[in-house]
């Protein structure tokens, strides 16, 4: 970003320069005349600190209150120079077209009274240059006017003048813009010399450069560079600046972002939650400003599995857009649109998340067009959502449509185009095309491992979808080799207890239970609860009843193994906390849809559940262990139906989807049959627990 901000430390110095330039003015040629701008000076010098502190409001109106006087003293380069500046902080507030007709108005003066290559013309160019980047984006005709600006500016100042860096700076924003990275590090690099010769190492322009180093070593994912780089600049800006300054908010939310990428959520949040800190300082009112930053530290909570401490960021910033919209000055909120998107895909709602994926995708098409990084992104969580859907024909549809974007836009060996090759292996894989899926599992692995390292906290995903590859193809030592990768990062970059440390508990336990290791899979089905747990509350309910479900099958075969009846008990247990638990996320669903969905996961939970009790009938004949049997099927079939038949939209079938009609027959099929059955076995003076276990519960 252009910048043209001093040093707070010498906020004296500043007035003491301005006042002598002013003095210096007014011996000059252009202006012989009376007018006393001392005044003006005064204005002035207060406006430019105003400006350096980001009081953009409050610069503008003593710059404005300046110009009036100097114009009428006829002293020109600082008329000149008072657009220039109000032109800067309009676009420093995003008021693009005024700062263009301001910065045009400077360019006018320079042309008509200043000599042929003078500063304000420079400045002018630079500020035009600022506006087609910032407003149009339109970056060639940007690097057009920045370099003018540092061919005027080498005309009449030697070439290690701070001005001169300015220029370099500028023509490295395009060059980053235009993903052409190295050429952004040779100007930024350029810059940061002569700011370091000119202006000391410890001043607020050499730590724009130390940061601009860091955002494009960050695009090139070098991260370990970026973050040394970020973490200069935040030293710099902390010790010349306010605390409480929009810079250091910006190297903060910087340096946040990185730790973010990096999957170290718990070391983000503290920079993040510091850049929102200071936002709300400067903004005070302003509450639209503080949007993006609500969202960044609502992705870090829910990255570490706090979805409700997420959703409370991601609720504040939708009530504030929704306030700000009166005023029509509301922000493009698809991001918060999409981050909710993923807390609902990740507690299994998935007609709620994909209906915020949606609101995502056509804001962002409507404001930033189709091939645009952030619509593959919305593409591709669309795809993965049908993917968990089973619509993998519309799933493999989006994800490859994003792909295609993220291909034209960018390199391929980019994290972004690794996320698609890793989805579109895990779709072939539900869909049984296993070769497909390896292939494209390889090549996202790949990927991964070049940008993050082998022990990347990114790589884990891939390690854990091989995992999945070879389990279904019978090579557990391979298949436990690749999930205890995953862990080993897991547990080093999340800690201790996080939902995906209890996947990864969970995946293993599977593997060492299907290979009749039952006393291994019960130690790590036990770790992934624990895992799962933080503050005595559960981070992740849906992962937790995969973890109780696998746990109780493992007792029955451990069970049917040895004879124990503890084993039994333990089972038995196991199932009264998994039916516990259902109840508690059932009552989390709203739509139809997502409640037909967990009713068919929560069928094989029950359908365990009952085989359990009829194990211990067949040795205790207890009246109350058939009588549990009998709750279970009860839980299944009645209340499932009673949920779903609450809704409105489950008595008028028209326009649901097959699947959904048909699963909804056979829940009305199946409970008249399971009524007229228990009725029957109630009234019969034996009962035949053979006879219960052919029955199709739900």
């Amino acid at each position: 970003m252009t910048t043209n901000i001093i040093s707070i430390s010498q906020t004296t110095s500043i007035v003491l320069w301005t006042l002598c330039c002013m003095l210096f003015l007014s011996t000059t040629g252009h202006t012989q005349t009376t007018v006393d701008t001392i005044p003006a000076s005064q204005y002035f010098a207060k406006a430019d600190t105003l400006l350096t502190y980001r009081k953009l409001d409050s610069a503008i109106v003593y710059f404005k209150k300046a110009l009036p006087i100097y114009r009428k003293a006829k002293s020109w380069e600082r008329v000149a120079r008072s657009y220039n500046k109000i032109s800067e902080s309009l676009r420093r507030d995003k008021k693009y077209e005024e700062s263009l007709t301001n910065a045009k108005q400077a360019l006018k003066i320079s042309d008509q009274y200043l000599p042929k290559n003078n500063r304000e013309k420079a400045y002018g160019f630079d500020n035009i240059g600022d506006y087609y980047c910032w407003e149009n984006l339109e970056y060639d005709k940007a690097f057009d006017y920045y370099r003018n600006a540092l061919n005027v500016k080498r005309e009449i100042l030697p070439d290690d003048h701070w001005e001169i860096a300015k220029s370099y700076n500028n023509m490295g924003m395009i060059f980053h813009f235009h993903r052409a990275y190295d050429k952004a590090l040779e100007y930024y690099k350029k810059s940061l010399l002569i700011r370091k010769k000119t202006l000391g190492s410890n001043h607020i322009e050499t730590g724009l450069s130390y940061f601009n180093l860091g955002l494009t070593y960050d695009r090139k994912e070098e991260y370990d560079k970026a973050l040394i780089y970020m973490k200069t600049a935040l030293s710099i800006g902390t010790n010349v600046l306010n605390e409480n300054h929009i810079e250091v908010a910006r190297y903060n939310a910087g340096i946040g972002r990185l730790y973010q990428k990096r999957g170290e959520d718990n070391k983000a949040l503290p920079y993040l939650k510091k850049n929102l800190s200071i936002l709300s300082h400067v903004y005070g009112r302003k509450e639209y400003k503080l949007i993006n930053a609500l969202n960044m530290v609502g992705i870090s909570y829910r990255n570490i599995g706090e979805y409700n401490k997420a959703m409370n960021q991601y609720n504040i910033a939708i009530k504030i857009e929704k306030k700000e919209s009166k005023y029509d000055r509301s922000p493009s909120i698809y991001y918060i649109y999409n981050n909710i998107g993923i807390i609902f895909k990740d507690k299994g709602e998935y007609d709620k998340a994909l209906s915020y994926y949606e609101k995502a995708l056509y804001d962002i098409i409507k404001i930033k067009g189709e091939n645009n990084l952030s619509t593959a992104i919305y593409y591709n969580n669309i795809g993965n959502i049908y993917r968990y859907k089973k619509d993998y024909d519309q799933s493999v549809f989006y994800i490859k449509k994003a792909l295609e974007i993220k291909i034209k836009l960018l390199t391929e060996n980019n994290s972004y185009v690794s996320d698609a090759y890793n989805d579109l292996g895990e779709v072939y894989y539900a869909k049984r095309e296993y070769n497909k899926a390896l292939l494209y599992y390889k090549k996202a692995l790949n990927i991964r491992i070049a940008i993050f390292g082998k022990n990347g906290l990114y790589v884990t995903r891939s390690y854990t979808n091989l995992g999945n590859f070879h389990t279904e193809k019978s090579n557990y030592k391979v298949a436990l080799e690749n999930y205890q990768k995953a862990l080993r990062i897991r547990r080093k970059v999340l800690g201790k207890h996080h939902p995906k440390v209890a996947v990864s508990y969970n995946d293993i336990a599977n593997v060492y239970a299907i290979q009749k290791e039952y006393k291994n899979s019960l130690l790590y089905y036990e770790k992934a609860i624990i895992a799962n747990v933080k503050e005595d509350q559960y981070l992740n309910p849906n992962i937790l009843l995969t973890t109780l479900s696998g746990k109780a099958k493992t007792y029955i075969h451990l069970y049917q193994e040895s004879n124990n009846s503890d084993d039994l008990n333990q089972a038995v247990i196991t199932y009264n906390k998994a039916d516990i638990l259902i109840n508690d996320i059932r009552q989390t669903f709203t739509t139809y849809q997502d409640k037909v969905a967990f009713a068919q996961k929560a069928k094989a939970i029950y359908q365990g559940a009952i085989q359990t009790q009829l194990l211990r009938y067949t040795t205790q004949k207890e009246q109350s262990i058939l009588e549990r049997a009998f709750y279970y099927a009860e839980k299944s079939k009645a209340n499932t139906l009673k949920e779903l038949l609450s809704e409105a939209n489950a008595k008028i079938f028209k326009g649901l989807p097959d699947d959904v009609v048909v699963l909804e027959k056979e829940l009305r099929i199946d409970k008249a049959f399971y009524q007229s059955k228990v009725s029957e076995e109630r009234s019969s003076q034996k009962i035949d627990s053979l006879k219960i276990t052919t029955w199709r519960f739900l």
